[in-house]
């Protein structure tokens, strides 16, 4: 008899995960507005209670997948897993960003990093409280920072900026959805939401303001690299966690 897969069920309204479908019903059973969903990784199950939206497949690829945005900006897209991009010798600038969230405040901050040659140049970060936008939590911080990445690019008169990310949909709102990262495909230009039209606003500012190529790397988050803790102490402190 074959062995019955584990789920991890993540209650989005109390910010819970639990191992079993019986202690998840006590909590979501006959409560109004509730959300929740049932994930096969513990991984996965945290991303939603972050505000993220959980990609399905774990497989991670070095392959690099090319792409061109719907407005017409081109770039690479690269799966780093645990390896830190400080380290590669990447030319030009490379940006680090990230996003936080207190679900107390209903408060997202967004915080950005800028190196060149591995020195820190720049690194700032900004919150904010907008209902429209702290509906998408965590993922709302993310996109703030890629904003002051972009903003930073575009003070700084650059053509071409390589972005580090923890968050995949960085990316994936980036490429249209005939590109497939991990054997799933992306998401190209979103207006369901605030937070997918204000992705949409900075990639066409990006490109109205001379930026013609965005290389993306994703690395996986809290795994000790100095790329992403820096930016992420940032967005926590914003926002008034530790």
């Amino acid at each position: 008899m074959a062995q019955k897969k584990k789920k991890y069920y993540a209650v989005r309204n109390t910010n819970q995960i639990f191992e079993n479908w019986s202690d998840c019903e006590k909590v979501v059973k006959g409560t109004k507005g509730i959300e929740f969903k049932s994930f096969p990784t513990r991984e996965q199950a945290e991303a939603y209670l972050r505000g993220e939206e959980p990609i399905l497949s774990m497989k991670k690829t070095s392959e690099i997948v090319p792409y061109v945005s719907d407005n017409g900006i081109k770039g690479t897209i690269k799966m780093a897993e645990d390896s830190d991009p400080l380290l590669w010798g990447i030319d030009g600038i490379l940006y680090s960003i990230d996003g936080s969230f207190n679900t107390q405040t209903q408060t997202y901050g967004g915080a950005f990093a800028c190196y060149e040659n591995g020195v820190l140049l720049d690194a700032q970060a900004i919150a904010n409280n907008k209902p429209n936008f702290a509906t998408s939590r965590n993922v709302a911080g993310e996109v703030c920072g890629f904003g002051l990445a972009i903003e930073d690019a575009i003070k700084r008169q650059l053509s071409k900026i390589t972005v580090v990310c923890d968050y995949e949909g960085i990316f994936r709102w980036a490429a249209p959805k005939t590109v497939k990262v991990n054997e799933q495909a992306c998401w190209g230009t979103s207006l369901k939401k605030p937070v997918g039209k204000y992705h949409a606003y900075l990639l066409q500012k990006a490109k109205e303001s001379g930026i013609e190529e965005i290389d993306f790397i994703w690395v996986r988050g809290h795994r000790g690299l100095k790329i992403n803790q820096t930016v992420d102490k940032l967005a926590k402190k914003v926002v008034g966690l530790k």
